[in-house]
Order: C-alpha cells, then sequence, then structure tokens
C-alpha cells in the first residue's frame, strides 16, 4: 500500500532481496494519479491495481492472501477487515515517533527546531500512528533544511528502513513484539499549517525562517505575509520576508476591498487636512478651482482670450494697412479720452451680427505714474 517516492525506493529494495528469496507482491495504490509508481511496477514487473474505495482494497487484499501487509504513506485510515486478514500488518511513519504523530510531519520536523528526524516502522491499529515500535531509522536535520529537501531524505530513509524490516521478516522468527508506548502523551497533528500560512511578525527572526523552510514545498503553496495595504505576498525565504520590511508584515486577514476603500478614502482626507494645516494659502487656492468656481472662470478665462486675440487682430490690421476708422475722441493728446478704432475690412474681424469690430484703447498711469494703455 503507498504512492510517491518512498514506495519506489522501498520497491527497489524489494527487487534487491528477492534475489535470494521466493516473494510476491501486489502494490495498491489510492487512486490512478500514481503514474511514477505504475512506471516501477510494469518495469519490475509486478502487479499493481489502484483502489480508490475501502471495499476495493479489502476486495483485492482477500484475494492476494497476504503474509505480511505494509503501508507507506497511505492516505487513508485502514479498515480493521484489513488489518484482520494477516498477523503483520506494519506501517512505515514519515518522523521519529512518539515524536510528530499525524500528518505533515516534515513540517513540524523543521518547525519545531529538531536536530534530527527519520522513518519509524511500526504496527497498525485501529488509531493513527499509535501501534508497537518495530525499528526506526534516523539522520541529522541541516542547518537550512527545507520542507523539500526532507522529504527526499525521508525517501531514503523509508528504503533503509524497509529493508532492515523486510529482512526481519524474511527471518524464521519473524517480525518482533515491538515496543509500546504511552499515546495519549504526544500531541496529534491535524492536516493544517498553525496560523493558516502566514507569518507571525511577532515571531522572532529564528522562528520565522523555520515557518519559512518548513513550508517551502513545491508546487504547494509557500508562507504568506501581509503589507501595510493588506496585499498578500509569497514568502519563500527569510531575505525576501524582510525586504517586505518588518513593520508592513501583518498576520490579519486579507482587507474587505470596500473596508479598504473607506480606509483609504479616510487617509486621503486626514493627508489633506495634514497640507492645509501646513499650507493654509496653497489649500485655499486649491478650493478656488472647485467643480463650481471652475464654471464661473471658464467664461472669464473665454473673455481674456477672446480679448486677447482682438487685440492681436488689430496689430495684424496695423500691420496690413487696413483702413480703419476712428471715432470722436476729442483732443487727440487728452489722456481721458478713450480711441475708438473700427476694423471694415478684415474678414475675421466680426462679430456675430456681421458688423465690423471696434476697438477701444484708452492712456492711464500705473501706481508708480508711468503711462500704460488699457484695450478693450
Amino acid at each position: 500500500l503507498g504512492q510517491k517516492a518512498a514506495v519506489i525506493r522501498a520497491l527497489q529494495e524489494y527487487v534487491h532481496l528477492a534475489r535470494t528469496h521466493v516473494l510476491e507482491v501486489l502494490v495498491l495504490t489510492p487512486d490512478n494519479t500514481c503514474t511514477d509508481v505504475k512506471c516501477t511496477c510494469d518495469a519490475l514487473g509486478l502487479q499493481m491495481s489502484a483502489c480508490d474505495t475501502d471495499a476495493a482494497v479489502f476486495s483485492e487484499l482477500q484475494r492476494f492472501r497476504p503474509h505480511v501487509i505494509v503501508s507507506v504513506l497511505w492516505p487513508r485510515r485502514i479498515q480493521d477487515d484489513v488489518l484482520g486478514l494477516c498477523a503483520d500488518c506494519i506501517n512505515f511513519h514519515p518522523s521519529l515517533l512518539p515524536r510528530h504523530r499525524g500528518s505533515m510531519t516534515q513540517f513540524w520536523v523543521i518547525f519545531d527546531g529538531d536536530t534530527e528526524a527519520g522513518v519509524t516502522c511500526h504496527r497498525m491499529v485501529w488509531e493513527f500512528d499509535a501501534g508497537r515500535i518495530l525499528r526506526q531509522t534516523a539522520f541529522p536535520v541541516a542547518v537550512d533544511e527545507t520542507a523539500l529537501s526532507l522529504s527526499i531524505k525521508i525517501a531514503g530513509a523509508v528504503a533503509d528502513c524497509f529493508r532492515q524490516v523486510l529482512r526481519d521478516f524474511l527471518q524464521p522468527a519473524g517480525l518482533p513484539e515491538g515496543k509500546s508506548w504511552d499515546v495519549n502523551a504526544f500531541p496529534y497533528h491535524y492536516r493544517r499549517l498553525p496560523k493558516k500560512g502566514i507569518i507571525d511578525p511577532e515571531w522572532p527572526d529564528d522562528k520565522i525562517d523555520r515557518y519559512i523552510r518548513a513550508t517551502y514545498f513545491p508546487p504547494h503553496a509557500p508562507a504568506k505575509a501581509f503589507d501595510a495595504c493588506g496585499v498578500e505576498h509569497s514568502v519563500r525565504s527569510i531575505y525576501e520576508y524582510k525586504a517586505l520590511s518588518t513593520t508592513a508584515a501583518s498576520p490579519v486577514k486579507q482587507v474587505d476591498p470596500e473596508v479598504r476603500q473607506e480606509q483609504q478614502l479616510g487617509r486621503k482626507q486626514r493627508q489633506q487636512q495634514q497640507q492645509q494645516q501646513q499650507h493654509p494659502s496653497q489649500s485655499r487656492l486649491c478650493q478656488w478651482w472647485g467643480p463650481t468656481t471652475l464654471m464661473l472662470w471658464v467664461p472669464a478665462a473665454f473673455l481674456v482670450v477672446a480679448a486677447c486675440k482682438l487685440q492681436l487682430i488689430f496689430r495684424q490690421g496695423q500691420q496690413d494697412g487696413l483702413p480703419m476708422h476712428e471715432g470722436s475722441r476729442g483732443e487727440a493728446h487728452d489722456p481721458n479720452i478713450a480711441i475708438r478704432y473700427e476694423l471694415d475690412s478684415h474678414k475675421r474681424a466680426k462679430c456675430l451680427d456681421g458688423s465690423s469690430a471696434t476697438y477701444y484703447h484708452a492712456q492711464g498711469t500705473d501706481r508708480d505714474g508711468g503711462t500704460k494703455w488699457f484695450g478693450r
């Protein structure tokens, strides 16, 4: 029973021992997705069957009439009727029991800071990972270990432990009874990550580093961290986490878009209030350009532009020698009398009713007493 790389390594060990022993093997997989195991069985000439239900498992094994049932990373509970088919039903668990019963053992080995990991062969009972211990294979945990690298090492440890247990089984005395232990004294790990896979910024750096390494197992999603805006980031190393800025990471849940919009609006209003306090004159100037005031400024701007254009036309008319009739203006040098000019023949200098455009020019003085001219 089993799947993945650990099963393939165990089957290779079986083939090695089959040189000197007559052995018959039936390989069961939990579904049809274990194509790598199927290829190995086809290459080694082994029987294989995919059993996606407990009834199918029992039917296949009852027909096979096994002397020993071996479970390697089987994802479902093995029922009592299957355990009753033979005297020796053993499981290879990817941890050094009694530590880390249950699922995700690679994660817990690294996150808890264990310096040693390994594989345990134990007898199967109804309760998960609770039977008597037959044999263990251990190896050191590297300082930069990840769940991925640890899984590769565990596959090798399964093969080594399987070889030793199978040799014990082939001895005349058979497998030993095994060592009992207090199951209730050790917790059981279920298939869920602490903090739901999100880094807690309150943790010390060494714990954050262990958490990131313990969740690194491609193609599965790595650890997550949130920045100050509530945006989620995937984190594959302690360096990527620190690059986010320690103050930006947050363990809170993803902020609802409507709530974030209200927060951003409130933040923008606070920024505007701060700018008004720091630069009151600029704030008043900005207020002049509101939607209502803009409607008043547009006609005024149009008048200014129109007057400027008329003045340009008047100057162009003078340069082109166009006839301009002067109206009554009293004394020519009287500064208090405006001069009236009419552009008769300029095609573009026309009013809306078709009449000739008229231009007034008056002399005045500025604040310093100098002469200046006003046009309309």
